[in-house]
């Protein structure tokens, strides 16, 4: 062997990086393939070993069931009803009418309820969020495509939820796309992605309810930022006022049902509920440590003690006596007890690993969270992580910390470096800081990886922007 065969010897490492760069070469010049390829794969072999091992109870939780009974509802009685107090049917209020429609197109195409048929739709429709998520991206520079697309095919948050049979998945796909059509519409405002946004805000608000705010807010804040950059004029504010009309009048079959039958101008009545028994419990643990069932245990009694007996046929009426119930509690508590309940709430969720919710971890034998002891909900959270009566459950649940908060500190360069960068490269960071705050505002002190998962697309963009050298190639139009 010459001394110039010598020189051309592969180096130690050659036989790693020559595939992975390989890899890496396909996926820059085919982002959104391989984006889609990898993330239907992995969503795919979860949904399929999930099922193969644990069967249907892989695929649920508790809430599924009450999806489930929606949907059969609806493919029986041919409408969105429930049996009323008197034997007959009622409108159902408790939920938005998209998902029990998804779940009875599979009943109707299937004949039954086997969870596996609507888990691999979402994971198909999760794949395609995954390429919304790259485009978005796209929108900051082309050179972060790859990047965000990849996080969101491995994201654990997102293959974990879409594996389960609740709204989320669905959510997920109609709120990455409003975000791509919104900043989208702010580098080149026109109709075309005035009527994408308005189109995917009323399927999100379609599928829940919580979208509302947003869809009302999120018109003021692309007209701010149009302005901020020079762009706003009066036809492209008409623009921005036509998609959220169109969000509301899609809603409109919803609002004249619920007005004719109850009075109400309101999409759901699930508000009661969730002020009573979820936001007015954690706030008061945040008080006095109080353990959140015991408290919502004495809201439900405090509140049937004074509830007016005319309240359970009207269940819009129940939601507003609810809510005025659990907005006088929370305002004893005061608002310095109610922005740190918020604040570990967002705390929490920012921080939650999503691997303890999938089934084979969430399903081990240990004291929940929510009945974790403490005197206080720092305390509690200091037991749940390193107290936790389950050592498996314990490491995991660590481990997965420790990772969620190293992403995190790479979202804050992302959003760092967005701040450094042009005008619309700061007010897409604005916009996407706005979609995480918003989604950890209306979600509150109840805490899970779950809540923060529609803030997952914000968090992919900021990914990129943290992990791919600036300046990335020209954004497209």
């Amino acid at each position: 062997m010459t001394a110039a065969d010598h020189g051309r010897q592969p180096r130690p490492d050659a036989g790693f990086r020559t595939p992975v760069l390989r890899a890496w070469a396909i996926v820059t010049q085919y982002p959104l393939i391989a984006t889609f390829g990898l993330a239907l794969a992995l969503r795919l072999g979860y949904v399929l070993a999930l099922y193969g091992i644990m069967g249907d109870a892989g695929l649920g939780i508790d809430d599924s069931i009450a999806y489930w009974a929606a949907a059969e509802n609806l493919v029986r009685h041919g409408d969105l009803v429930m049996p009323g107090l008197d034997g007959g049917l009622v409108p159902e209020t408790a939920y938005m009418p998209l998902y029990p429609l998804f779940l009875a197109a599979h009943i109707a195409l299937t004949g039954g309820t086997d969870p596996l048929w609507p888990a691999l739709s979402q994971a198909l429709i999760d794949s395609a969020a995954c390429v919304v998520i790259a485009l978005l991206a796209g929108k900051f520079g082309r050179g972060y495509v790859p990047a965000a697309g990849l996080f969101a095919a491995c994201n654990p948050t997102q293959i974990v939820i879409a594996g389960m049979i609740l709204t989320d998945g669905l959510f997920l796909f109609w709120c990455a796309l409003a975000l791509l059509a919104a900043a989208g519409w702010l580098r080149r405002p026109g109709w075309p992605l005035a009527l994408l946004l308005g189109g995917a805000l009323a399927l999100a608000l379609a599928t829940r309810a919580m979208m509302l705010p947003w869809a009302l807010a999120v018109p003021v804040l692309l007209a701010a930022g149009g302005a901020l950059l020079g762009r706003i004029t009066f036809g492209r504010g008409l623009q921005l006022g036509a998609a959220l009309a169109l969000c509301l009048a899609a809603q409109s079959p919803i609002l004249i049902r619920n007005f004719d039958h109850y009075q109400a101008l309101a999409l759901t009545s699930q508000a009661g509920t969730h002020f009573l028994l979820w936001l007015a419990p954690l706030v008061r643990e945040a008080a006095d440590g109080t353990a959140h069932g015991a408290g919502a245990a004495a809201n439900q009694r405090r509140y049937e003690a004074q509830a007016d007996p005319d309240e359970g046929a009207n269940p819009f009426r129940r939601s507003r006596a609810m809510s005025a119930l659990a907005l006088t509690i929370m305002a004893q508590l005061g608002p310095v007890t109610i922005a740190r309940a918020w604040g570990i709430g967002a705390a929490i969720n920012l921080l939650g690993p999503s691997v303890i919710l999938a089934p084979p971890v969430r399903t081990l034998p240990r004291i929940g969270f929510y009945d974790t002891p403490g005197a206080s909900k720092l305390d509690k959270v200091v037991s749940f992580l390193f107290r936790n009566d389950n050592p498996t459950y314990g490491w995991v649940l660590l481990i997965g910390v420790g990772g969620t908060g190293l992403l995190r500190l790479i979202q804050l360069r992302g959003l760092a470096r967005a701040a450094r960068g042009g005008a619309e490269a700061r007010i897409g960071g604005l916009l996407m800081l706005a979609w995480i705050g918003f989604i950890l505002a209306i979600n509150g002190p109840v805490a899970s990886a779950k809540y923060r998962q529609p803030a997952e697309p914000a968090f992919a963009v900021l990914f990129a922007l943290g992990v791919v050298r600036p300046p990335p190639r020209a954004a497209p139009g």
